[in-house]
């Protein structure tokens, strides 16, 4: 959400971008971030979460955080012999 917007983001806007990425978190949650990374003072009932506070947070905590490297494709399974029929003389 950071590289979309660098920007202090509402506490709305949050939960809004969050759930249209999959993360649907809980209103107390927003709230307790807000309190967590305060962006800058938008007037009496704006709260702004401070989204390059919060960046700085997750990059500190998770430092070397890659995704795992692609393993090799599996080999194909070998495919099983085709039974050939014989004729038995007698």
């Amino acid at each position: 959400m950071s590289k979309m917007n660098p920007e202090p983001m509402n506490t709305k806007d949050f939960s809004r971008v969050a759930a249209m990425q999959g993360l649907h978190l809980n209103d107390d949650f927003v709230e307790a971030m807000y309190y967590a990374f305060p962006g800058p003072r938008g007037g009496k009932t704006v709260k702004l979460i401070d989204m390059e506070k919060l960046t700085d947070f997750v990059k500190r905590l998770y430092p070397d955080r890659r995704l795992p490297p692609t393993p090799p494709p599996e080999p194909a399974p070998p495919t099983p012999p085709t039974p050939s029929k014989s004729k038995k003389k007698k």
